[in-house]
């Protein structure tokens, strides 16, 4: 495994068919590099056993930690469990392989390493609930006050019943 740009890079060269044991941990500066605010900050640790089958190389990534990520109700942090078991096969150049295979990937005959923190990263994105919530009770209290401060109850509603104007009165009789 050789250090490229802060990035953990694989060299497809060097793998044999006993393969290659990587152990890795992201923190929260490794995780907000490329985040654009989905990732705020956690401790991810990797492992990934890389290794040469044929003319394919196949990696096995084990992920687990705990991710920050933006409450969907109150935009405060909630931490999120990741624990993520997948194969990824990777080809040099164009070998045939099927395309429907979502856990393939192909790089060029030129570059021939593969950058695991990206392979790390996207699982981990791919392991998030699609709501990020916080358990009832432990939102920012604060942003839930400034949030039913607008949603209405339905008696505003009433409110201005009486205030509606005669030329639209047929048309609030549809909606009962």
């Amino acid at each position: 495994m050789t250090m490229k740009s802060d990035f953990y890079i694989i060299s497809l060269d060097e793998l044999t068919a006993e393969g290659e044991e990587i152990n890795c941990t992201l923190d929260d500066h490794d995780l907000q590099k490329r985040s654009n605010g989905v990732l705020l900050g956690g401790s991810i640790s990797c492992k990934a056993l890389a290794k040469k089958t044929g003319d394919l190389f196949h990696v096995h990534l084990l992920i687990d930690g705990n991710v920050q990520v933006p409450c969907d109700r109150c935009l405060s942090p909630v931490n999120m469990e990741i624990n993520h078991d997948g194969d990824i096969y990777v080809s040099v150049g164009n070998d045939p392989h099927d395309e429907d295979d979502r856990h393939f990937i192909e790089v060029t005959s030129n570059d021939k390493s593969l950058d695991l923190y990206d392979l790390i990263y996207s699982n981990v994105e791919l392991c998030l609930p699609f709501r990020r919530l916080h358990k009832p009770g432990e939102c920012d209290a604060a942003m839930i006050a400034e949030l039913e401060r607008y949603q209405s109850d339905g008696n505003d509603n009433k409110k201005n019943d009486a205030n509606i104007d005669p030329r639209w009165a047929a048309l609030a009789s549809l909606k009962n």
